[in-house]
C-alpha cells in the first residue's frame, strides 16, 4: 500500500460517529463538504480502472439522496439499489455456470448428418 492509501485507511478507520452525528445535526453544510472529501479520497486512491465506475455510481447515489423526501427514504433506495445490483451478479453468475438451466429450457443439439455409402466387408484370403 502506498503512503497515501495507508493515510485514507487510518483516516476511515478514526471517523468518530458521534462527532460525524454532531456536525450533521449543526452545520449539515460542513457534514456535506466532509463526506465529499471523504468519498472522493476513496475514489481518487481506487484503482484507476475503477474509478469512473466508481464516481458514476456515486452519482447515481447523489440522485437518489437528492430524489428522497428524507435520509431514511434515501437509505432504503441505496439499499434497494445494492440488492438490486447483488441479484444481478448472481444471475449473472448462474448464467455463467450453465445458461441452458438458468433459463430454464433446455435446446436440443442441433448438427448436420452426413450421409456415407455404406462399406461393402472385404473377404479375408
Amino acid at each position: 500500500m502506498s503512503k497515501i492509501q495507508l493515510q485514507l485507511k487510518e483516516k476511515l478507520n478514526n471517523i468518530d460517529f458521534d462527532h460525524w452525528s454532531e456536525i450533521a445535526r449543526t452545520d449539515p453544510e460542513t457534514f456535506e463538504a466532509m463526506r465529499i472529501e471523504v468519498i472522493n479520497d476513496c475514489i481518487d486512491n481506487a484503482p484507476r480502472n475503477r474509478q469512473q465506475r466508481l464516481r458514476g455510481l456515486q452519482w447515481q447515489i447523489d440522485c437518489l439522496r437528492a430524489q428522497s423526501s428524507n435520509p431514511l427514504s434515501a437509505c432504503i433506495k441505496i439499499s434497494q439499489m445494492m440488492w438490486d445490483t447483488l441479484q444481478q451478479l448472481g444471475n449473472v453468475s448462474r448464467d455463467l455456470g450453465g445458461p441452458e438451466q438458468a433459463k430454464g429450457e433446455s435446446k436440443p443439439a442441433e448438427a448436420t448428418i452426413l450421409s456415407f455409402a455404406p462399406v461393402k466387408k472385404q473377404r479375408k484370403r
